[in-house]
């Protein structure tokens, strides 16, 4: 998975990690106060860490084509989606799409050889087993994404 991100993901190119987004877009910089903060460690508070598989190879096909997996369950992450919406209602993930599709973007290419390539590459080794214990509150920068702050999930060791 890691060798087709970094080179067909394009958040990759800016240094984003392999991740799977709760909120998008979120704050701008200058708004991530002491309340703000305060506000995810309210949310993350009534989440226990849970494990989970990167199982399917799935597709978005609109605006761009993007392969990406796809994690079950799926429920734990978009309850955590919901969450942050309710105590945030002025930064609906994805601009208020009705329905948020967890996922860990691999590619967003619209050559359908090169995604079936990497489908055939990545299918195989499905499914990856993980577990979530953290919640990142990250920024992009002039140089690129970094994480502000982690949110430790409680019942992680």
């Amino acid at each position: 998975m890691g060798p087709w991100r970094l080179r067909y993901a394009s958040d990759a190119a800016e240094g984003m990690w392999a991740h799977i987004t709760l909120i998008y877009p979120f704050r701008d910089s200058a708004r991530l106060d002491a309340e703000t903060i305060q506000g995810i460690e309210n949310v993350v508070f009534f989440f226990e860490s849970f494990p989970f598989s990167l199982a399917r190879v799935e597709y978005f096909r609109s605006p761009r084509v993007v392969l990406y997996l796809a994690p079950e369950p799926a429920a734990p992450f978009r309850a955590l989606t919901g969450a942050f919406e309710e105590t945030f209602p002025d930064a609906p993930s994805y601009g208020g799409m009705s329905e948020v599709i967890p996922h860990v973007q691999i590619a967003d290419e619209d050559d359908s050889a090169l995604l079936g390539t990497i489908e055939s590459d990545i299918g195989p080794r499905l499914p990856i087993e993980a577990t979530a214990r953290k919640v990142e509150l990250v920024e992009h920068t002039s140089q690129g994404w970094s994480r502000r702050q982690v949110f430790t999930l409680p019942g992680s060791a």
